[in-house]
């Protein structure tokens, strides 16, 4: 569902538990925009009555049930596709998290859940991520960590008091020569928001050339704290993850990859 392999096979601890009923949930209402409660039913083996309870929220599934209805539902469920379609109009102009959001927030909430089973078992201390379209996404995924969120300001007026920077320039891994120092972009962060020896995952909305989760990952080293993953919902082309990987010391997760000649 989310490349690097994201479902993990965690302790089922309280909240793991909680997660996994309701992420069946969450798959079962994704499903009903694509097919009735006749063929779900076929395809996950329980009566429609009970289907349209969960569907509903009148009822939640128990943990065993809720297993097989994940297994069951997935195959028919191209996550990745209905990432690209909410973002489809805007890959060529600047496209951000707020339309799924907006359009289909069950992708956004079933994202967290597969989010909290990848990462839980990490020990999140903080999630950094960026202002605009990159917190809607970061505030989920940290809710549900029980991590903080931070996230850098673009306006260097927007934290009062003393703040440290990180400058980059946006595309310039796809051009080394594209340096201008008009382009050249400023991040903020307040100082001590990232503590020594924190446990930080990065988040942002669509990695373009990277660059903005570069300056992130600065902000962490600068702390002395640890970069221990970093996510996004998509890249622009898949040729960007590697070189970012090796950058941050650790690995990207991404829900798809962007291009715009990928039809969804």
């Amino acid at each position: 569902m989310i490349h690097h392999h994201l479902i993990g096979d965690l302790s089922m601890n309280s909240t793991s538990i909680l997660v996994t009923r309701l992420k069946a949930v969450t798959l079962l209402r994704i499903a009903r925009r694509h097919f009735k409660f006749t063929q779900l039913s076929k395809i996950t083996g329980i009566d429609q009555p009970t289907l349209s309870r969960y569907a509903q929220g009148i009822l939640v599934p128990n943990v065993q049930r809720a297993r097989q209805m994940a297994e069951s539902l997935q195959p028919h469920i191209d996550i990745a596709g209905e990432v690209r379609t909410l973002l489809k109009e805007r890959i060529t102009t600047y496209p951000d998290a707020s339309s799924i959001f907006i359009r289909h927030p069950a992708i956004a909430t079933l994202i967290s859940y597969c989010a909290h089973e990848r990462y839980a078992g990490i020990g999140i201390d903080a999630v950094l991520s960026v202002e605009d379209g990159g917190i809607l996404i970061s505030a989920l995924v940290a809710s549900i960590l029980n991590a903080r969120l931070l996230f850098a300001a673009r306006d260097r007026d927007h934290y009062v008091g003393r703040v440290t920077e990180q400058q980059y320039w946006p595309y310039r891994a796809s051009d080394p020569e594209l340096v201008n120092p008009r382009l050249r972009r400023t991040l903020s962060l307040p100082e001590g928001y990232i503590q020594k020896g924190d446990t930080v995952l990065l988040v942002d909305d669509i990695v373009w050339s990277g660059e903005t989760m570069r300056a992130l990952g600065r902000f962490v080293v600068a702390s002395k704290g640890e970069v221990s993953a970093a996510f996004c919902l998509g890249v622009l082309v898949k040729d960007i993850v590697k070189d970012l990987e090796n950058d941050l010391g650790c690995r990207l997760d991404y829900v798809t990859e962007l291009n715009p000649s990928t039809s969804p």
